[in-house]
């Protein structure tokens, strides 16, 4: 494929329109007046409207890291595949005060995950890889551990994390891998993704579903550091799908006859990469990076 000179199609954004207010202190006050989209109360209520609309839409796709082929994921699929895990995490006792931390980037196992996560009610926290494959001491990495206090830990190939992996205490937590060369090397307590998705859904996963509310913590993003130990951030179903809704009020799209396709590069990790919470007006793709 030549993209010496591909183009990028122009975005049909709306016009800035805002309002100011200064205040006698000297703060401003800086609001949209673009009405919002309709606000889910959650996260998995938001994403089951779209997988009852557009089942066999292309949820997610990424490309194969040999062939470079994509590899493509139905909002049906990812449906299924995270009542499947939900219903594990509901199995293991996870809850709002055990969060999975994900070491590694993005993949469509992580994505299902975190569907997954979402609708268990178990918030997830995904860090920057470069503190597990970079680091020397794991400083930082212990540092989120110990703040996180998690109830699983994934990693998407363990044999590349197998270091990091052997520098934090996880004795007493799962941690689920999707690759690893030597399964047996991993953990006491290491667990394939596949047997995640083995794990039939109960009725379980639709009573946790009922119970979200708006004020149910989602994910837990973390700081760069730069200042100190990493801090966490609480991001809950409320603030994720108010985000969301804002995004749709200023991108006019036609869900039915031509969604766009958003090419992404951000890791899981940062603030601005929130594919898995989006609706489906929105196809997602992305590249996977491997290190050796």
């Amino acid at each position: 494929m030549n993209t010496e000179n591909a183009t990028f199609p122009e975005n049909n954004w709306e016009p800035p329109k805002v309002s100011r207010e200064i205040h006698s202190d000297g703060s401003q006050y800086v609001v949209s007046q673009h009405p919002l989209r309709p606000v889910h109360e959650n996260l998995v209520a938001m994403f089951k409207h779209t997988v009852t609309r557009y089942p066999q839409r292309s949820f997610m796709a990424q490309r194969h890291p040999h062939s470079c082929e994509w590899q493509h994921f139905s909002y049906q699929d990812a449906d299924n595949k995270s009542d499947n895990i939900a219903q594990w995490l509901l199995n293991q006792d996870l809850g709002q005060q055990s969060p999975v931390l994900i070491l590694s980037g993005n993949s469509l196992e992580h994505a299902t995950l975190i569907q997954a996560g979402y609708k268990a009610g178990v918030p997830l926290a995904p860090v920057s890889p470069n503190y597990s494959l970079l680091s020397k001491d794991f400083k930082k990495l212990k540092a989120i551990v110990k703040t996180v206090n998690p109830g699983a830990v994934f990693v998407q190939d363990a044999s590349m994390y197998q270091r990091a992996l052997d520098a934090l205490d996880l004795r007493r937590i799962p941690v689920i891998y999707v690759t690893a060369d030597n399964p047996d090397a991993v953990s006491g307590n290491a667990v394939s993704f596949d047997t995640l998705l083995r794990t039939p859904a109960t009725e379980a996963v639709t009573h946790a579903i009922r119970r979200l509310t708006p004020h149910h913590v989602a994910k837990i993003l973390f700081t760069s550091g730069s200042t100190g130990a990493p801090k966490g951030v609480m991001n809950t179903h409320g603030n994720l799908a108010y985000t969301q809704s804002a995004l749709n009020s200023l991108i006019h799209v036609d869900p039915d006859t031509n969604p766009p396709t958003l090419l992404d590069w951000f890791p899981a990790s940062h603030l601005c990469r929130k594919p898995e919470h989006s609706p489906g007006d929105l196809q997602w793709r992305y590249h996977v990076h491997r290190r050796r």
